[in-house]
């Protein structure tokens, strides 16, 4: 019927984004509808988050305990501060902004993507751990 063409309701929980474009949604649909009520926490963002990239649509997207670049937060072609974006949304108290370094300058396995003592996002999540992938959830393996 398509009522929920936007993907609603999804978790998005300890992923590692490096060097990559993560948008929610490009664009509300004709119909009024997006991605909507999605929960986006304890992530590791390197480049700038795309909420609603040229829309700005009652999204409800909870976005806390995140690790953003600055700009840290796009919608509607608006770039907003995790401060910015709190006043403006009401979320992502937590959030956070800096450089994540890993235990790696030139990652080529999954578990180079750990996070390196006294790194933004080390321990910062919403249960203490570090913000980001847990690696050792995610195998090993090199990066191709």
């Amino acid at each position: 019927d398509g009522s929920n063409q936007g993907g609603d309701f999804n978790t998005i929980n300890h992923n590692t984004f490096v060097n990559s474009i993560f948008v929610l949604i490009a664009t509300a649909l004709a119909s009024g509808t997006g991605a909507t009520n999605n929960t986006v926490t304890n992530n590791l963002f390197t480049s700038t988050t795309n909420i609603f990239e040229f829309d700005d649509f009652a999204h409800l997207t909870t976005l806390d305990y995140n690790l953003h670049v600055s700009p840290a937060i796009r919608n509607d072609r608006i770039n907003y501060t995790v401060a910015q974006w709190a006043t403006f949304h009401g979320g992502s108290v937590n959030s956070i902004v800096g450089t994540p370094t890993f235990v790696s300058n030139t990652p080529t396995a999954i578990t180079d993507y750990t996070l390196d003592t006294g790194s933004d996002g080390k321990n910062a999540s919403s249960t203490s751990t570090d913000l980001g992938a847990n690696v050792s959830l995610v195998g090993m393996g090199v990066i191709n």
